[in-house]
C-alpha cells in the first residue's frame, strides 16, 4: 500500500493575521454616560430575551442564542449597568444537537433562577428536543447536561414559593383548539427540584392574554414573583416585532384567578409611537422585574433601534438588544415600567449612583492574541486556532448559506447601524476566505479572496432571499503576499475595499443596500437574531 495515499490529506487552512471592527460616528448614540448615568441599551448588538436576577449584591443576566455556539451567554454585574460576559451555559457540543436548525430556531428565551445555593437555567430547544433545565453550583459553571421536561410550548420559568414548593410557568397551546391565529395560553405545573421531574397535573393560568376580548396574540415569556400580599404574573404579548408589549396580572395565590391590570396594561410598549423617528426604540417587551436591596425595582427587556439617523426606513441590523428601566409601583400595588405613549429614554439616572463605562465602539484581534469569549460559530464549536501567532480557519465545503451545514466561521455581534470591519490574510492556496456579514442563511454578504487557476481574485457575493450571486470582483493577477479586505456600512449602503502590500485601499465595483442584510429582509417578526460579522473560509466561490 502506498504510505502517502494511506494517510489522510491535511485540511487546507486560511491564515489571518488581524481583524478589526469599528463603529462609524454617523450612527453612534452617545458613547459615554455622565457621572451617575447610564445609556440604553445596556447590551448593544444581538442580546435578545434577557432574563435578570439578583443574588445578594450580584446581578446575573442570560440571553437567547438560537443556533449560535457557544450558547446561552451569562453576564455578571454589581450595578446593573456595567456588565461582563461570565460564561456560556452551553459550551460543549455534547449538550445539544443543532444539526439542521436555521438561524432563528434552536435556543429560545431562557430563564435564570437561584434557590438554596443551586443555580437553574430553563430554556427551550425549538425543533430539537423541547424544554429542558440546566443546573450549576455557581453561575460561571460548569453547567450540567440538559434534563428534558415533559411539556410542550416555550419559555419555561421557575418559581419557588414561600413554602418551598417549586413550579414552572410556560407558554403552550390553549386547552381545546385555538380560537384564532396566535392564540396561546400560560400553564403551571409543579416540579421536584431534587429529581427535576414534573409532578402532578398541569393547570392553565391565562387563556389568550390580559384582555381575551381583544384576541391578544403570542402571550409568552412569563415570570412569577411575589411582592407583599400579591403574586404577580408578568408576561409578553403581541409578538416580538412592532406590536410587542409587556402585561401584568396578579392573584393572591397560585390557585388564582389571575386578574389583569385593566387600567394600566400594557406596562411597557412602543407600538403607539412613530417607529421612524430619529431616536425611536421599537419592539419593546419580554421584560423581567428585579427588586434591589433598597426596595427599588428595575426591569430588563428587549427592544430594537431602527437606523433612522441615516435613513428613515425603520430597518435595523443589530436585532433585539437588552435595555433597562426603573419600575414605578402605584399606590394600589401595580408595577409600571413606562407610561403608555412615552418613548424609551436612552439616557437616565443609574441605580446605585453608578456611572456606566463606555460600551466599546470597536473590537480587534491581531496576530498573537488569544480568542475571547465573544467569538461565535454556527451550530458547532468554531474550528479557529491560533498557531504561531496567526489565526487559522479550516477551508471546508460547508457553506454559510446552508442550515444543514457547519461552516468555518468566526463571528462577532454587530453593535451599530454604521460600522466598518476589515481583516488581514494571506491569500489561501486552496479555497477562498475573507469577511462574512451574516444576518441569516438567506441574507448575507461575503468579501472573499481566492485563486481561480493561477489568478488571485477578490469577489463580493450577496445572498438575498436565499439566492447567491456575485455583485462585484477584481482580478489581481498572480497575487500578493498579503491582503486586507474591508466592508463599510454607513447605515444606507455597504461598500467593499481591498488593499495589497504594495498599494493602498481601492474600492471594488460593488455597493449593496443595507436593508438587504437587515432583520426585516430576513423575516422581521419571524427572524429573531441580529447581524454577525467576522471571518469565513470555504472551498470555492459561489457558483
Amino acid at each position: 500500500m502506498n504510505s502517502e495515499r494511506s494517510q489522510s490529506s491535511p485540511t487546507p487552512r486560511a491564515v489571518f493575521s488581524g481583524f478589526a471592527y469599528q463603529a462609524l460616528n454617523s450612527a453612534l448614540l452617545p458613547t459615554s454616560a455622565a457621572p451617575g448615568e447610564f445609556l440604553n441599551p445596556i447590551l448593544s448588538g444581538c442580546w435578545p430575551d434577557p432574563t435578570l436576577i439578583r443574588v445578594g449584591a450580584d446581578f446575573h443576566l442570560a440571553n437567547s442564542s438560537f443556533t449560535q455556539f457557544p450558547g446561552l451567554p451569562i453576564h455578571h454585574s454589581r450595578d446593573l449597568v456595567n456588565w461582563s460576559l461570565l460564561t456560556h451555559a452551553i459550551d460543549r457540543p455534547t449538550q445539544l444537537r443543532y444539526a439542521g436548525l436555521s438561524t432563528s430556531r434552536g435556543l429560545f428565551a431562557p430563564s435564570l433562577s437561584h434557590h438554596a445555593g443551586r443555580w437553574y437555567l430553563l430554556c427551550t430547544m425549538v425543533d430539537a428536543g423541547g424544554n429542558f433545565i440546566l443546573t450549576a453550583e455557581k453561575p460561571e459553571g460548569p453547567w450540567s447536561d440538559p434534563v428534558w421536561l415533559d411539556f410542550g410550548g416555550i419559555d419555561p420559568s421557575l418559581f419557588v414559593d414561600r413554602d418551598g414548593s417549586a413550579w414552572i410557568v410556560h407558554n403552550d397551546e390553549p386547552q381545546g383548539p385555538p380560537r384564532y391565529d396566535g392564540h396561546r395560553a400560560l400553564w403551571l405545573q409543579r416540579i421536584d427540584l431534587q429529581t427535576l421531574k414534573m409532578v402532578g397535573p398541569r393547570r392553565m393560568l391565562v387563556d389568550g392574554g390580559a384582555d381575551p376580548s381583544s384576541r391578544p396574540i403570542w402571550i409568552e415569556g412569563p415570570h412569577l414573583f411575589r411582592r407583599g400580599e400579591w403574586l404577580y404574573l408578568c408576561c409578553a404579548e403581541g409578538g416580538t416585532s412592532l406590536e410587542h408589549s409587556q402585561v401584568i396580572l396578579r392573584a393572591h395565590s397560585l390557585d388564582g384567578p389571575f386578574e389583569a391590570w385593566q387600567a394600566g396594561n400594557p406596562i411597557l410598549t412602543q407600538r403607539d409611537l412613530d417607529p421612524s423617528a430619529p431616536d425611536a426604540v421599537t419592539c419593546a417587551g419580554h421584560a423581567q422585574l428585579v427588586e434591589l436591596a433598597d426596595g427599588s425595582w428595575w426591569a430588563s427587556f428587549l427592544a430594537c433601534r431602527p437606523d433612522n439617523r441615516v435613513r428613515r426606513g425603520g430597518h435595523w441590523l443589530n436585532g433585539r438588544e437588552t435595555f433597562l428601566l426603573p419600575v414605578q409601583w402605584t399606590a394600589d400595588g401595580w408595577p409600571r415600567i413606562l407610561p403608555r405613549r412615552e418613548r424609551i429614554p436612552l439616557r437616565l439616572r443609574a441605580p446605585f449612583g453608578a456611572t456606566q463605562r463606555p460600551q466599546p465602539a470597536s473590537f480587534r484581534w491581531q496576530a498573537g492574541d488569544t480568542l475571547d469569549a465573544y467569538w461565535l460559530a454556527l451550530r458547532a464549536p468554531h474550528a479557529a486556532r491560533v498557531v504561531d501567532g496567526k489565526l487559522h480557519l479550516p477551508v471546508r465545503a460547508d457553506r454559510a448559506d446552508s442550515s444543514e451545514q457547519t461552516p468555518a466561521v468566526l463571528l462577532r455581534r454587530v453593535q451599530h447601524g454604521a460600522f466598518e470591519a476589515e481583516c488581514a490574510l494571506a491569500p489561501p492556496s486552496q479555497g477562498v476566505a475573507g469577511l462574512l456579514l451574516f444576518q441569516s442563511e438567506r441574507q448575507q454578504l461575503r468579501l472573499l479572496a481566492g485563486r481561480v487557476g493561477s489568478e488571485l481574485q477578490v469577489a463580493v457575493e450577496q445572498v438575498n432571499a436565499g439566492h447567491a450571486q456575485r455583485v462585484g470582483a477584481l482580478a489581481l493577477g498572480h497575487g500578493a503576499a498579503s491582503l486586507r479586505l474591508r466592508m463599510r456600512c454607513d447605515g444606507d449602503r455597504v461598500s467593499f475595499d481591498l488593499a495589497t502590500t504594495d498599494a493602498g485601499w481601492r474600492a471594488l465595483p460593488a455597493s449593496v443596500d443595507a436593508r438587504d442584510i437587515s432583520v426585516q429582509a430576513a423575516g422581521d417578526g419571524l427572524h429573531f437574531t441580529g447581524a454577525l460579522i467576522g471571518l469565513y473560509a470555504v472551498q470555492a466561490f459561489s457558483p
